[in-house]
């Protein structure tokens, strides 16, 4: 998995005054006052994408690093567009793990209103994978040029990157909407041409296919015109053994998952929650880096201008009072 930069919560004086549906005790701006339920102030929060993902894993080794009283629940959400607005409105969401595609996407269509003031963004982890997945004749993205391809849910994160990575690469396809369990018996049995699908290798539903089935991992190259949230990637025959010759790698393009939390007023239980929370990631990198997150090293010593910004947001998480 790349390492990526890490943008960790400015939990300093000044945070925003914005009300999110919460039910605890807080006076916020306009002297909204929420109710109060003495066990928040210990528990945090984090929805994600289904079960088996990168990201839910990820919230499940979060939470039993906990420390300090405070609980990490995680909750499987449905769709990053919706985990958005369960952020800002429901009760007991205080952070969700999204695409930072997804993030930039909800920008661009003002889906959450002044999302840069009312969001903020606590890390950047772990990549996900653009697999694409196609009957064995063809031979790579640009195969797929006026096909059928299965690219999930409208407004999921999958479909949200293969639109980018289609017009980047100059292809039209027909869109389908299927499940991804459903989409491969579609291409097995010749309905549709190929599936997409975006998460963290190894994608648990991928590893057990069979060669006999005549399925296969598509080139991706990487396109210089895609935005900076996505990278070039690699797959290789350890990740799925049932879809790529004995030894093979093939490129692919990969976007980051990112941590990004409701941005609490300075001073009261929420900003207090995610100021522990970001404490206990910040104190478990070495065991979540040994779990395959891409959290960078805290630079005792900065060499670098990228280093020393690293150290700067681990240090604003550290000092906050």
């Amino acid at each position: 998995t790349t390492v990526v930069a890490v943008c960790y919560l400015a939990l300093s004086a000044g945070g925003s005054a914005l009300a999110q549906s919460a039910d605890e005790q807080e006076t916020l701006s306009g002297g909204t006052t929420i109710s109060s339920v003495p066990e928040r102030a210990n528990t945090i929060g984090i929805v994600t994408d289904e079960a088996g993902s990168t990201s839910l894993q990820l919230k499940y080794d979060l939470a039993g690093m906990a420390t300090d009283g405070l609980r990490v629940v995680p909750i499987a959400g449905l769709g990053p567009l919706q985990n958005l607005n369960d952020l800002m409105h429901l009760k007991g969401v205080d952070a969700a793990i999204v695409q930072a595609d997804v993030l930039d996407y909800a920008r661009r269509n003002n889906l959450v209103e002044d999302i840069d003031r009312r969001l903020r963004f606590v890390a950047r982890l772990h990549n996900r994978e653009f697999h694409l997945i196609g009957r064995s004749e063809l031979a790579d993205i640009a195969s797929l040029n006026g096909k059928r391809v299965n690219v999930g849910p409208a407004g999921s994160g999958t479909a949200i990157t293969a639109s980018a990575i289609f017009e980047a690469a100059g292809l039209t396809v027909t869109a389908t909407r299927h499940t991804h369990q459903a989409a491969l018996h579609l291409i097995k049995t010749g309905q549709i041409d190929a599936m997409v699908y975006v998460g963290g290798k190894p994608v648990p539903f991928l590893q057990h296919l069979d060669p006999a089935d005549g399925l296969k991992l598509l080139q991706v190259p990487f396109a210089a015109s895609l935005p900076n949230h996505y990278r070039p990637g690699q797959i290789d025959y350890r990740d799925y053994r049932g879809l790529m010759p004995v030894n093979g790698t093939i490129e692919t393009i990969s976007v980051g998952a990112a941590i990004v939390a409701f941005n609490w007023p300075t001073r009261s239980q929420g900003f207090d929650r995610l100021k522990r929370f970001s404490e206990t990631l910040f104190g478990n990198i070495a065991e979540l880096q040994a779990n395959g997150y891409g959290l960078p090293d805290y630079p005792e010593e900065p060499t670098n201008d990228e280093e020393q910004a690293i150290k700067d947001r681990y240090d604003s998480v550290k000092g906050s009072a």
